[in-house]
């Protein structure tokens, strides 16, 4: 579950990447060092595939974590005011509240959050704290939807098996 899907979520963002780096793209942008953060996303997945089912849960938090630091990165590395990168957040927090407790997403999601200010502060766009207030509310907002979900499927993956153990008594 938690394990594979992270392995594939730092798949898809190194192949993401990559193909970012390969389309045309800013001209101030650093390649080298972004083609280094793909390098790096790639050797996190095969670490979480191959590694993932050996270690505790706690590793996964910090797999995140460096997700986190390896997005803001290539924000910052991309050399613009605005990035397309940013928008890989949300994904922090859609695999935190979805896999993770609410406490320990909230967490991931502030961390995120403050690393991208941190990128918003370094390249100011145009409005800076409305770029952070919307890429935040709807982190949060995607993440309590998923979390919502969660719940529910898992309360009735649990009403069904009370009535399957039910029926077969």
């Amino acid at each position: 579950g938690a394990r594979w899907r992270l392995g594939v979520l730092s798949l898809a963002g190194a192949t993401i990447g990559a193909v970012s780096l390969v389309l045309p793209h800013a001209a101030h942008a650093n390649v080298g060092a972004l083609w280094s953060n793909v390098a790096l996303a790639y050797l996190g997945s095969i670490a979480v595939f191959v590694f993932g089912p050996r270690v505790p849960r706690w590793c996964f938090h910090v797999a995140l974590a460096v997700g986190s630091v390896l997005i803001t990165r290539a924000v910052l590395l991309i050399h613009e005011s605005v990035s397309f990168y940013s928008v890989w957040f949300l994904w922090i927090g859609l695999y935190a509240f979805y896999f993770f407790t609410r406490i320990a997403a909230a967490l991931h999601v502030t961390f995120a959050a403050g690393l991208y200010a941190i990128t918003l502060i370094a390249h100011t766009p145009g409005s800076p704290f409305a770029r952070w207030l919307t890429t935040v509310a709807t982190l949060v907002i995607a993440g309590l939807f998923i979390d919502t979900l969660v719940r529910r499927a898992r309360l009735q993956a649990k009403y069904a098996a009370e009535g399957a153990e039910l029926v077969a008594t």
